[in-house]
């Protein structure tokens, strides 16, 4: 590993991350991911005062209670708690589900109606076990398979390893139901596109929902899944088409219009830009804030703080490396490697690494010519190339709530970059909390 001749990195890490918790999430991930439509995975809210509680509570990270309701009579219970999850009764339809599981408790049904009941009222940790066991009983039901991979990716915190486990679940269900159940396909591929865009792997993502659009070219998730995966892919023209064909069908969703605000933001369209990232926040401040009021003066200031206080070896580090602030990457930049880096990237490395003890003396170490945080490897210039580390002013914003946030965040933005200036790769940084 590269790191093994840097152990000042290694050692002056542990000083940052004292009480840091690593880089903000990705502009996209601000929030769980809701689904546009009303589409096969969907899990609606249930409606109706005492569920309102139920759902505040879930909000809140509390387990809230639920009052054991009771299953009507009836013979077939799996039959009741279908009918009871479609009329939205979640507490009745996990209740009938329980009972079932009392007659027959390796019955892999009633555990996947036990675990989607459970979600439906807010109860994401339960419901998640539920389908452990589901998949324990039957790991090759395609439909368990769909929602456990719809449960990880759009209820309560999706973190990095939710995301792998549900690209892991909707794969095999994939497979599985290419025999058993082959009009799940296109809702596997879809959920299989959500992880993968989520994972930052929008090629594939990119396939994935283009097989999604070919079952059924009408789903607003799937195109909506499309957009993202392009706009990844510095696609912005194809973003923006995709974009447009959700909106018309969803004028008032937040997510698309941020989207969107976030294209038009990279095809030069700022007034088109301001007005949807504008229309988002009024309609989900939660999920997008009003970006902080913090100018470019500002911002320089946080930087050079960040600077001052760096560990006497990276200060000399940085006298070797040209350290810019701009508004926002240069496609250029971007575009260099295929696949792209991210459009939403906080900062980037520009160059050769330094000689690494070991290396050719002659010459530089080898390795990446051009790493970002976060996002993946890029690859630019060439031994002669100044080497340079960029921090880029909007997207930064975007990831922070306070000032304190923001300072903390360009901070490890910056330690990020001279990771890779010192020959780390992403995946090493990730390890350290430095994504």
């Amino acid at each position: 590993m590269r790191l093994q001749t840097s152990d000042w990195l290694l050692l002056t890490l542990a000083g940052l991350l004292t009480g840091c918790h690593g880089v903000a999430a990705p502009v996209r991930g601000t929030a769980p991911r809701v689904h546009l439509s009303q589409g096969p995975a969907t899990r609606p809210e249930p409606p109706g005062a005492s569920q309102v509680s139920v759902a505040t509570a879930a909000a809140a990270g509390e387990t809230p209670e639920i009052a054991r309701a009771a299953c009507p009579p009836a013979l077939d219970h799996l039959e009741a708690a279908a009918k009871a999850f479609e009329s939205r009764q979640f507490d009745v339809a996990l209740a009938c589900a329980e009972d079932e599981l009392l007659d027959d408790p390796e019955s892999a049904a009633a555990e996947q109606q036990r675990g989607a009941a459970l979600a439906a009222l807010g109860q994401t940790e339960p419901a998640r076990l539920a389908y452990v066991h589901a998949l324990a009983l039957d790991p090759d039901d395609p439909e368990i398979l769909a929602d456990a991979a719809d449960l990880y990716l759009t209820r309560g915190n999706v973190t990095r390893e939710f995301d792998e486990i549900a690209l892991q679940y909707a794969q095999r269900g994939e497979k599985r139901a290419r025999r058993r159940r082959p009009e799940l396909l296109g809702q596997l591929d879809l959920l299989a596109g959500m992880a993968l865009n989520d994972l930052g792997r929008s090629q594939e993502a990119a396939r994935k929902l283009d097989e999604a659009l070919e079952h059924d070219p009408n789903d607003l998730d799937a195109r909506y899944e499309h957009a993202v995966a392009a706009f990844e892919l510095c696609r912005f023209a194809d973003a923006k088409a995709d974009l447009k064909l959700v909106l018309a069908a969803l004028p008032d969703d937040a997510y698309a219009h941020h989207e969107l605000g976030l294209t038009l933001e990279q095809l030069g369209e700022a007034r088109g830009s301001k007005a949807e990232l504008e229309r988002a926040t009024a309609l989900d401040g939660e999920a997008f804030p009003p970006t902080l009021p913090v100018g470019m003066a500002e911002f320089k200031g946080m930087v050079d703080a960040a600077v001052k206080v760096l560990p006497p070896p990276l200060r000399e580090d940085l006298k070797q490396v040209k350290l810019s602030v701009e508004e926002l990457p240069d496609v250029t930049d971007l575009t260099v490697d295929d696949p792209p880096l991210s459009p939403t990237i906080l900062g980037l490395f520009r160059g050769e690494p330094l000689p690494q003890p070991g290396s050719n003396p002659g010459g530089l170490a080898s390795g990446p010519a051009a790493q970002s945080a976060p996002g993946a490897p890029g690859g630019t210039g060439g031994p002669g190339d100044l080497r340079a580390i960029l921090l880029y002013h909007r997207n930064l914003l975007r990831v922070a709530h306070t000032r304190e946030e923001l300072a903390k965040q360009v901070q490890v933005t910056l330690w990020h970059e001279l990771g890779h200036l010192r020959g780390a790769d992403d995946d090493e940084l990730r390890l350290r909390g430095l994504e």
